[in-house]
């Protein structure tokens, strides 16, 4: 079964996701800035609400996946807050300055979540050499959400489809970054990655609607 999440920013939006047949949810807020760390007391209300899975982005700015010490102890902050609220997954990632995968802190934040399921989001996509990170991060990260190392997963299906293949027994890999009905199936063909992970698709004025994940919801249904 093909699995769909749909990003939200409230708990409106994540009952609004669960009621189209969303599979899981990823709270966090600020999604100009492509997902921030989201207020605890919203992902507690969230927990509270739906049965769906829940993935929390960890994320303290957006000024780049490179973090400073002092950015560092706040995310381990936020990672072990993460472990009293009863959510399926943290979702982050980390770069180094020399833009590959920062496995080490992948590794610190992973412990201070209490070993958690760690989702390591699209910082791979930024990363200097990606399928490297892929294989940095084994034994560390569960499940891996990108666009096949593209600024988008339409321009980067065919790598992801590779991954898949190549990984696909060690990660879940989900994709994200211009997921729309209209390109659903064909990257399900493509890619045969078990995920689907939706922003904007899900989207009308901005508000995640029923209707929305659930058209999203039925392609996935209905592909054999």
């Amino acid at each position: 079964m093909y699995r769909l999440e749909v990003i939200a920013t409230n708990l409106a939006e994540a009952v609004a996701a669960q009621t189209g047949g969303a599979h899981s949810v990823e709270v966090c807020v600020d999604l100009a800035a492509g997902g921030l760390t989201p207020p605890l007391e919203v992902v507690r209300a969230i927990r509270d609400a739906v049965t769906i899975d829940i993935n929390m982005m960890v994320r303290p700015h957006a000024e780049s996946f490179y973090y400073s010490p002092h950015d560092i102890d706040l995310i381990l902050q936020q990672a072990e807050a993460a472990t009293s609220i009863g959510v399926t997954s943290i979702v982050f990632g980390a770069l180094t300055s020399n833009r590959e995968v920062d496995a080490a802190l992948v590794q610190q934040v992973k412990t201070a979540a209490g070993g958690l399921r760690l989702t390591f989001h699209r910082a791979l996509d930024e990363a200097v050499n990606p399928t490297q990170g892929i294989l940095a991060l084994r034994g560390q990260a569960e499940r891996l959400l990108c666009s096949g190392g593209a600024p988008d997963i339409w321009q980067g299906r065919e790598q992801m489809g590779r991954w898949v293949r190549q990984f696909g027994d060690q990660f879940t890999f989900a994709c994200a970054g211009g997921v729309t009905l209209a390109n659903l199936p064909e990257l399900v063909r493509i890619t045969g990655a078990p995920e689907y992970h939706v922003g904007s698709a899900a989207r009308a004025q901005g508000v995640v609607q029923v209707e929305n994940v659930r058209a999203l919801a039925d392609v996935l249904q209905h592909i054999e």
